[in-house]
């Protein structure tokens, strides 16, 4: 489960770091952090920050908060504000 909770976080890191980088050029670098977290075990943020297109590109605080995954809710708390709206 630990090592889920990287990839699954790692497409909001991918979010975050297609603002600087582009849509095409982060998918492509999270992919291939995906690959040598699996091969090493090394957690994704970890291969991030020290990958030279990353580092000092990014605020090191903003990659740890995006590659959380409690952080990682996307519109499910709208969502669910909808739901109890439309069902008093």
């Amino acid at each position: 489960l630990e090592m889920s909770a990287d990839v699954v976080a790692s497409e909001n890191l991918m979010l975050l770091l297609a603002q600087g980088m582009g849509r095409q050029a982060a998918h492509d670098l999270v992919h291939e952090l995906i690959a040598r977290y699996k091969q090493t075990g090394i957690p994704i943020l970890e291969l991030l920050l020290r990958h030279p297109g990353v580092e000092g590109r990014y605020d090191a605080a903003q990659l740890q908060r995006a590659a959380h995954p409690a952080h990682y809710t996307g519109l499910s708390a709208e969502i669910a504000a909808a739901i109890r709206a439309a069902f008093p």
